[in-house]
């Protein structure tokens, strides 16, 4: 509603009152304001205020407030009477009365005798004509008098018809929008109306019928950026103005700029960047499908950039994604798809250092592993695995394998829900055949010396004579089926210590050798074994012993022999006790054998028990009932 009570006004637009005829000429006064002098179809009625001044004062005496509308068709103008207002003017009476000019009659304005106390006063009433939707000319007048004093003031209004402009009302002013937006508002019923752009009139849209309410769509997606809508209706061949502008800002579709289509990533949550319209809010979201990918809150900044990370691991494979934005409620178009590859980063082995000697059973350590993977170490050329971690907390990661012996490259690689990465980059070590543990020595013959035991199929037992005798190593001993053997010959009695390796082939005319092994071998003139006596009176005595050694058996204290001395030939020997024992209950012989004046080094002791012979018995002597008996046997013996 417009209101232009005001107090005063420029003298132009006063009437001219003339006193010597008291009568009045008065120009066509107009609202002033661009809006409200032409007033549309189906607008609300208007309010206006007409200024009524005695000739010659820039003041106004009187004012009168009233409404007007125009039917939709223009056939129709009602002219609503609202409030008057007077100055006290001098005379004591005063009426107000209005007159629109195509109909000619002057119609009650005011009571008989209006009040003249500058207030305003309500005088209500409607009166309503039919026009020819053109124009009407409305005319106020106010008249003072007292006896023959009269003083009679007027002044015009001129209320022009035209179609009324439709309105926009979505979408909102200075709102955000999409490039095929929809625009709705109201218009005159039965009106068409078509959307333009500001500026440039260039039409949008087709025609659409008005009920009042209109939505249309346009007829082409805008192009991002700030764009100005206006609209017009026509109605019965009547065009409107237009309708006031309506700025929008038209929203792109975001842009990714990272990742780059085709990439492969080793990152599950990968940074994803890009651009948009400042102060918008991207999401992103699984292509063709209404799948969001959870994200913390990404607002486009003031350099209409954005990025965001993802809350979860991406699925591993390929994968497809996009992204909109959002402002002001509304969702701009699907930016394009980005379709990259996500694999597990190639987990890096860092130790130990590359070609260096390890045991079979080892450590390997490396970093770029990811949370809840596993990684597995295999050999780089077969599918064997060699060892695993643990589910992984961190980058860092080492696990325990047990290798083939030589020359060996490991990989690794980790998975997470089976799903494996690329193998890393292999790492060759040198894998040595385990230290021996044991070795069993033995003499078979008095010249030769057997070592044996137990190895790495495929390696070399190699023997070297650390100290004792100058002698000759035996020979290197292959292993097969998990088992050695080597002689030595000649070997002189002493003590010696020994080394022994294993030895592997690096496959590049060398050896990988394992751990050494330290021990002892002591070769001194065995004790004779396998001795044996006679149970007899005089006993033999005899066993094996070392092959041109002499046997000798003593009375403990190892003072007084008890036989003879016995050569050893063909490792057998043997000896007949110096004199007759006769009966024997546990008596011990101690018994060694010497080689060139060194004896054995321990005392053979011989537990020797012999049963007294039978008696002899000679024939009995009769003697009557009691014949007598009589023998030989051991003196002493019962």
């Amino acid at each position: 509603m417009i209101d232009d009570d005001t107090d005063d006004i420029d003298g132009r637009d006063a009437a001219e009152i003339s006193e010597g005829n008291n009568s009045v000429n008065a120009d066509k006064t107009y609202d002033v304001r661009k809006v409200s002098d032409v007033i549309s179809a189906d607008s609300l009625a208007t309010e206006h205020t007409v200024f009524l001044y005695p000739i010659g004062s820039g003041v106004a005496i009187a004012k009168y407030k009233f409404e007007y509308e125009w039917s939709s068709d223009g056939a129709s103008f009602t002219v609503v009477g609202k409030q008057y207002l007077s100055r006290p003017s001098g005379l004591a009476n005063c009426h107000f009365s209005l007159m629109v000019e195509s109909v000619g009659n002057w119609i009650a304005a005011s009571e008989d005798n209006a009040r003249q106390d500058d207030a305003w006063h309500s005088f209500p009433y409607v009166y309503n004509i039919n026009s020819n939707a053109s124009e009407e000319l409305i005319r106020v007048r106010a008249l003072y008098w007292e006896g023959n004093s009269r003083m009679d003031l007027s002044n015009y209004f001129v209320a022009s018809y035209s179609r009324q402009s439709p309105s926009i009302t979505s979408p909102v002013r200075d709102g955000d929008v999409l490039p095929n937006l929809e625009v709705s508002g109201t218009a005159t019923s039965g009106a068409w109306v078509a959307v333009y752009e500001g500026h440039t009139a260039r039409q949008l849209s087709d025609w659409v019928e008005s009920g009042f309410a209109w939505r249309t769509r346009l007829r082409e997606p805008l192009t991002p950026g700030l764009k100005v809508l206006t609209a017009r209706q026509q109605h019965r061949g009547v065009l409107s103005g237009w309708a006031d502008n309506i700025s929008v800002t038209v929203l792109p579709k975001p842009s990714i700029s990272s990742p780059i289509p085709g990439s492969v990533i080793e990152h599950r949550r990968p940074e994803i960047s890009g651009t948009g319209i400042p102060t918008a809010e991207v999401q992103l979201h699984v292509s063709h499908s209404a799948a969001e990918i959870p994200h913390p809150v990404c607002i486009v900044d003031s350099q209409r950039h954005w990025r965001t990370t993802p809350h979860n691991d991406l699925p591993l494979g390929e994968f497809e994604f996009t992204a909109r934005q959002t402002s002001a409620g509304m969702h701009s178009d699907w930016a394009d798809d980005v379709s990259v590859v996500i694999e597990l980063p190639v987990p890096v082995i860092t130790g130990p250092v590359a070609n260096s000697v390890q045991d079979r059973t080892f450590t390997v350590s490396g970093n770029n592993g990811r949370s809840g993977a596993i990684v597995q170490v295999f050999s780089d050329t077969h599918d064997d695995m060699l060892g695993q971690t643990n589910t992984l907390t961190g980058a860092n990661w080492s696990c325990s394998v047990t290798a083939p012996v030589g020359n060996t490259s490991l990989a690794a690689l980790q998975r997470v829900d089976g799903t494996p990465s690329n193998r890393s980059t292999p790492r060759a070590f040198r894998v040595r055949p385990p230290k021996l543990t044991a070795v069993t020595v033995t003499t078979p013959t008095d010249t030769s010396v057997k070592f044996e035991g137990s190895g790495y199929t495929g390696a070399t037992v190699q023997i070297t004579v650390d100290s004792g005798p100058n002698v000759t190593a035996p020979a290197p001993a292959p292993v097969n089926g998990d088992r050695w053997s080597t002689t030595a010959t000649n070997w002189p009695f002493g003590s010696y210590s020994l080394t022994a390796i294993q030895r592997f082939p690096d496959g590049d005319n060398g050896w990988i050798d394992s751990l050494p092994y330290t021990f002892p071998v002591n070769l001194s003139l065995p004790d004779p074994t396998d001795i044996i006596y006679t149970p007899v009176y005089r006993p033999v005595f005899s066993g094996k012993g070392f092959n041109g050694a002499t046997v000798m058996l003593f009375n403990p204290g190892g003072q007084l022999k008890v036989a003879p001395d016995a050569r050893v030939s063909s490792g057998q020997w043997q000896s007949t006790a110096l004199e007759v024992w006769g009966p024997t209950f546990k008596r011990e012989v101690h018994i060694k054998q010497y080689l060139n004046g060194v004896p054995s080094p321990e005392w053979i002791k011989l537990e020797v028990t012999i049963p007294p012979l039978a008696p002899v018995m000679d024939a009995p002597v009769e003697n009557g009932l009691s014949p007598n008996l009589s023998g030989t046997c051991w003196p002493g013996a019962v």
